[in-house]
């Protein structure tokens, strides 16, 4: 595809999406990323300032800085890795649906969007059908993955709550960000952990999607989270990876990248290191 100005809208991988549609020709594929780029564009003001990965350029170093160097100024905060069973295909369709009608920038796509979900994919192997009809061989909600627009219609979907959980922090001096579903809230511990509570709270009554406490992860330089009660109260894992030495350390991975202590980095780094040349090394022995 052409190359695009430094913008904004350039925070979109286009070699994804070339993947996602391998049938259409060079110039077709052109025209359909500069579509994309188009609507990440103007949905980055509806966006912002909570997900950080449609429209924003540089949006995970953004997130991962900011949340580093917020916890670095008040090490009493606390931060929640969230965690959402299956979201991209659990998420209610008549809401994401009904959501991306509300933006005037999106209206015209929701036809469009409804008509690819309205039919169930019939699935083969082999010459024969996997499922009878009527049953479905895809999933009845979400969005399927790797279509180019799913990424942002499942940050539509999301926006109310995650907007409302930013806003209830922000008087704290804390936040609520996002990369599509990973999603991070930082402010001090009698607020986060409550916030956070309502938060998932509504998006299973809003989209009918569901949080997985147990595989939460938080994180604070100073606080103690081992006797926090409202951590106890919802379940929520202190985050920590095992040293090679021995011992435990405390961080969590923010956007995939470690945010803790210095043991905790250095480890997280070196294990993911150890997995790389193993990987390589079986792919050689092979």
């Amino acid at each position: 595809p052409t190359r695009h100005p430094p913008t904004p809208a350039c925070a979109l991988r286009p070699q994804r999406l070339l993947r996602a549609t391998p049938r259409l020709q060079s110039g077709e594929r052109g025209t359909c990323l500069g579509s994309e780029l188009y609507y990440y564009a103007i949905s980055a003001a509806h966006l912002a300032p909570q997900q950080v990965v449609v429209g924003v350029s540089n949006g995970i170093s953004i997130l991962v800085n900011g949340i580093r160097l917020l916890l670095e100024v008040r090490g009493d905060f606390v931060v929640i890795k969230i965690d959402l069973k299956n979201a991209h295909n659990a998420f209610s369709r008549s809401v994401m649906l009904r959501r991306m009608a509300e933006v005037p920038e999106l209206a015209h796509l929701v036809p469009f969007l409804h008509l690819l979900g309205a039919a169930p994919s019939d699935l083969h192997a082999g010459g024969e059908r996997l499922f009878d009809d009527p049953t479905r061989g895809d999933s009845s909600e979400g969005r399927h993955q790797g279509l180019p627009l799913t990424a942002l219609c499942f940050c539509v979907a999301i926006q109310p709550e995650l907007r409302a959980l930013d806003l209830e922090l922000r008087p704290f001096g804390g936040c609520a960000r996002a990369i599509m579903d990973d999603i991070y809230a930082v402010a001090p511990a009698s607020v986060v952990f409550p916030a956070v509570a309502r938060f998932v709270a509504a998006l299973k009554a809003m989209t009918d999607l569901e949080a997985q406490w147990g595989k939460f992860a938080c994180f604070s330089p100073k606080y103690d989270l081992a006797t926090c009660p409202w951590r106890e109260a919802f379940g929520v894992p202190i985050g920590e990876v095992a040293l090679t030495g021995g011992g435990r350390a405390r961080g969590v991975l923010v956007g995939g990248v470690p945010v803790g202590t210095a043991e905790y980095e250095v480890q997280v780094l070196r294990d993911a290191a150890a997995e790389m040349v193993s990987y390589i090394d079986k792919t050689v022995e092979q």
